[in-house]
């Protein structure tokens, strides 16, 4: 066990000295991964006993999509529903139950690999 955690630790001290981006979170459950070694030029030490490290995973932009409000069986229902970047909308628009579109252009969100 010690073995991968110190093959990892090497790893991630090796990628930053090799100009990657290194992130740091408080070792708590619940902490985020807000941190950059960036931040606190100079100071290039780590402290595995109270932080957790890794490289800044790419950021990659997923699909976009659309999203639109039909109705259901129920008349006073109306549900949100979602149209991928790249499908017809007049898929959506020609459903009887179609109500409106709630976003009027196409929204994207980001995801760490």
């Amino acid at each position: 066990m010690y073995n991968k955690a110190l093959q990892y630790q090497i790893a991630v001290m090796q990628s930053y000295a090799d100009g990657n981006t290194v992130q740091f979170k408080k070792n708590c459950i619940d902490a985020a991964w807000d941190g950059y070694l960036d931040l606190f030029p100079g100071n290039h030490s780590f402290n595995w006993f109270d932080n957790h490290y890794r490289v800044k995973p790419v950021i990659r932009e997923s699909v976009g999509y659309r999203r639109f409000l039909v109705r259901s069986s129920d008349p006073d229902r109306v549900y949100m529903s979602y149209l991928l970047e790249g499908d017809d909308p007049s898929h959506v628009t020609d459903l009887s139950t179609f109500v409106r579109w709630i976003d009027t252009d196409w929204q994207y969100h980001e995801y760490e690999e």
